[in-house]
């Protein structure tokens, strides 16, 4: 698996903590995983461009 995605999925796990987030509030947890989601994709696209690709 590249290192650009260990780097991503380390950055955005959310892990089992999610699901009982979105049992109690649903709104926020997908907030929470959308603010988790945009730095991980940014950091690991951006060490797939530089040392990778």
């Amino acid at each position: 698996m590249p290192m650009s995605a260990q780097i991503s999925n380390a950055l955005s796990n959310d892990g089992d903590a999610l699901f009982p987030a979105i049992a109690l509030a649903p709104k926020a947890a997908l907030v929470a995983t959308f603010y988790s989601a945009l730095p991980a994709l940014i950091v690991g696209y951006g060490y797939y461009w530089l040392f990778e690709a």
